[in-house]
């Protein structure tokens, strides 16, 4: 996966402490050949990332309401059940290239309007987002 957000910030703007200090040998090869070619933003090696990942997607646990409980409402059933999704990357393949993290594996491109077939392209990544739901069932 190219992500945009990591390789603009050694590649384009040039504010990554390794770009900064000259700290990573490899990085800054890859910053200035780019720069020797003529592109500060050119070939993307520095924002290449192994996109395997283990999230914990959803726990969930539900509770059966006691009929006499579910006829204080004129239900003859009920039940609750308490969920929660997103809340854990459990392994990352790769967390950073030279030092700056990538916020989440797995975001959708967006470039699905890209007629050239980019779709390994990410840019202003936002994570998914975690969420915890509570939902009440009733049978009348």
């Amino acid at each position: 996966m190219l992500v945009g957000d990591v390789e603009a910030i050694h590649s384009f703007f040039l504010s990554s402490q390794q770009v900064l200090t000259g700290s990573n040998k490899v990085l800054t090869g890859i910053v200035g050949n780019e720069f020797l070619n003529g592109d500060a933003n050119g070939i993307g090696a520095t924002g290449l990332f192994k996109g395997g990942f283990a999230r914990l997607r959803t726990v969930s646990i539900s509770y059966d309401v006691p009929s006499k409980m579910a006829k204080w409402v004129g239900a003859s059933r009920g039940s609750i059940t308490l969920s929660a999704e997103n809340m854990a990357i459990l392994w990352r393949e790769q967390k950073d290239s030279f030092g700056v993290p990538w916020i989440d594996p797995e975001i959708t491109p967006n470039r699905s309007t890209d007629t050239t077939g980019n779709l390994g392209y990410t840019q202003e990544s936002w994570p998914q987002l975690a969420r915890i739901r509570t939902t009440i069932r009733l049978t009348f």
